[in-house]
C-alpha cells in the first residue's frame, strides 16, 4: 500500500501531541510479525501507544 507522506506525517505527529512524551509508533503491516496474544501482551507493556495501519483494497 502506498500511503501520502505528509498526511501520515502530520497525523503522527498530532497523535505524538496528544499523547505526550514517550509515545510509540508501530506500523502494522501484512509483511511484519503476526501480532499474536504473546505480542498483544508485549504491547500492553507500553502506556503509549500509536498504532499506524493502512487497508489493502483489492478490486475484484
Amino acid at each position: 500500500m502506498l500511503m501520502m507522506v505528509q498526511p501520515l506525517r502530520d497525523a503522527i505527529h498530532t497523535a505524538k501531541a496528544a499523547a505526550g512524551e514517550g509515545a510509540k509508533v508501530i506500523y502494522l503491516s501484512p509483511q511484519g510479525r503476526k501480532l499474536d496474544q504473546a505480542g498483544v501482551s508485549e504491547l500492553a507493556t507500553n502506556q503509549k501507544l500509536i498504532l499506524v495501519c493502512g487497508s489493502l483494497r483489492r478490486d475484484r
